[in-house]
């Protein structure tokens, strides 16, 4: 607990001040809230109001289309959440995953773009890319896309 501690706040003696602080457990200060977005099935666009965010006030953010095209989808809508953080206190997180429940198949893959950035052609992709050259491929270009690879 912080419960009436004593600063020295000037060059002489008794220029000090007291303080003390609260509970300061989420449920005394704010609110801590995760949410998931596994119901997601559909794109469209996105509209989203925080209502009384100070009592009173709704702030009202910009419309974000959500969709797998470039500068659209979650991501999108979190950086417009965190635009606005200083009015609503209201930060977001956007960890966008997908997978699949079938291994890597061995062959090409062509023409591939990711997030706008062109990787080209994969070829002699091995069989649940044992050699690792698909993953290593999306994981070149991480910094630019955004999307990370890997296999389990």
């Amino acid at each position: 607990a912080f419960t009436n501690k004593e600063f020295q706040v000037g060059a002489y003696s008794n220029e000090s001040i007291k303080a003390s602080i609260g509970a300061t457990t989420s449920d005394k200060i704010g609110q801590v809230r995760i949410m998931t977005g596994g119901l997601i099935t559909a794109s469209g666009t996105v509209s989203t109001v925080f209502k009384n965010v100070d009592g009173v006030n709704d702030v009202k953010l910009q419309s974000v289309k959500i969709s797998t095209s470039v500068g659209t989808g979650i991501g999108v809508l979190a950086e417009v959440i965190n635009k606005n953080s200083d009015k609503t206190g209201i930060r977001a997180v956007a960890n966008v995953i997908s997978t699949s429940d079938e291994a890597v198949k061995s062959g090409t893959m062509s023409k591939i773009i990711i997030n706008g950035i062109t990787l080209g052609d994969i070829n002699d992709i091995k069989a649940g890319d044992s050699d690792g050259r698909l993953v290593q491929a999306f994981n070149a270009v991480t910094n630019q896309t955004g999307v990370e690879a890997y296999t389990d």
